[in-house]
């Protein structure tokens, strides 16, 4: 990977860009901030796709019009944290203070980007609110991922596919978002990876560390260390994996999924 230090200068300096054009209310500076397709993540409703720039624009407009019946005049960026996950991908959180034109507080929150780098420049692929969660979900989310790995392991389709939120997405520096609407390309995935790492000897894949992050009731992170094995336990591939998981009637679901690189372990986030 890249010195982590120059990709996290480029990305503070990236972030204050954007928060620079939403104060100017530079509504073609804001658009051209973001891939597309991108998304927002949310426990509540999952994962919503802008597709175009003519969507993100009317998005910005309401926004804007929105945040004006409030009172609003500036927003200012607290805290900014970088977590490069490869050369070309990264996960930030920014505490954000959003001000009244009188200077007084409006209010506060932190919210979560992946970036990617697309010919030089990053842009937003995903953003997501991340208020305090409870500790006790962590443990429902590890429960989840090592049922989720038994049902890989047992070749359960249907116990699979039922893992996933639909819409999902595998999110990376290089494609950027790539959506799975619905279960039968999801399936068609599944199929892939499976012929692809049979061919080469798969019998199981093992769970090494494993750490999770709630994000208020619904909505959690989660990075995976895994194995996949041959028959003997000899290693084919060990890979680092970070997931956003959604809890929907009950039950978590994945909502995105991508690879990472080391030294990436997962956000230290910070109060």
């Amino acid at each position: 990977m890249a010195d982590a230090r120059t990709i996290t200068q480029e990305l503070e300096s990236a972030y204050h860009a954007y928060i620079d054009v939403f104060n100017r209310e530079d509504a073609d500076g804001f658009v051209n901030c973001f891939c597309y397709p991108h998304a927002m993540l949310t426990g509540d409703h999952g994962l919503l796709t802008t597709k175009t720039a003519a969507d993100q624009q009317r998005f910005h407009q309401k926004t804007m019009t929105d945040l004006h019946a409030r009172g609003w005049g500036r927003s200012g960026v607290d805290r900014l944290q970088v977590w490069p996950l490869s050369d070309s991908f990264v996960l930030i959180a920014a505490d954000i203070t959003r001000y009244k034109k009188d200077n007084s507080i409006l209010e506060q929150g932190r919210y979560g980007y992946t970036l990617r780098r697309d010919s030089g420049t990053w842009k937003i692929v995903t953003m997501m609110a991340m208020p305090p969660g409870a500790p006790t979900i962590v443990q429902e989310l590890e429960t989840f991922y090592r049922g989720f790995l038994d049902g890989f392991n047992r070749e359960d389709t249907d116990m699979y596919l039922r893992s996933f939120s639909y819409p999902n997405a595998t999110l990376s520096g290089e494609q950027g978002l790539t959506l799975r609407t619905k279960e039968s390309e999801q399936q068609r995935f599944y199929q892939e990876i499976m012929v692809a790492i049979q061919a080469r000897g798969w019998d199981h894949t093992s769970l090494g560390s494993f750490r999770a992050w709630p994000l208020g009731s619904t909505l959690g992170l989660l990075v995976a260390d895994i194995a996949r094995c041959k028959k003997d336990n000899t290693v084919i591939e060990q890979g680092r994996y970070w997931y956003t998981i959604r809890k929907v009637d009950g039950s978590w679901k994945v909502l995105t999924l991508a690879e990472v690189k080391p030294p990436f372990t997962g956000p230290e986030l910070t109060t």
